[in-house]
């Protein structure tokens, strides 16, 4: 019996890795917000967030559902687009770059192959020092 081949997951480039990045949500509260301050800087938007406007460079969803309710415009959209969604169908769409889905919580600085959503708070005295 022969085994599957590992499925090959995206590796995020580093491409902010000196600059500040925006991350913002993509629920209700945002509307109204004026967010001009950070439409020429690097912005990761979760879910809707990419709505707002086509200076949201990547967007960033995990939810299956949600893909299926937003994909028709959310591939009209220009920015990156970032899933660690495991659901096959994802590695055949050439626009969605496809992560491992961590079993640690949060975000992950150091392995730029998976990521987790949910549960996605650091507290201040894990994160990196600016110095």
């Amino acid at each position: 019996m022969t085994e599957a081949p590992e499925r090959e997951y995206w590796t995020a480039p580093e491409i902010w890795a000196d600059d500040t990045v925006y991350i913002i949500g993509g629920g209700p509260s945002l509307l109204g917000m004026d967010l001009s301050l950070i439409h020429h800087r690097p912005v990761l938007g979760v879910n809707t967030a990419y709505t707002l406007g086509s200076w949201v460079d990547v967007t960033f969803f995990g939810d299956k559902l949600w893909w299926e309710q937003n994909y028709r415009k959310l591939l009209r959209h220009p920015g990156l687009i970032v899933t660690n969604n495991n659901w096959d169908y994802f590695g055949k769409i050439d626009r969605v770059k496809q992560m491992k889905r961590s079993h640690r919580a949060g975000l992950n600085w150091r392995d730029r192959k998976s990521t987790r959503l949910n549960s996605s708070h650091i507290p201040l005295s894990r994160m990196p020092s600016s110095a």
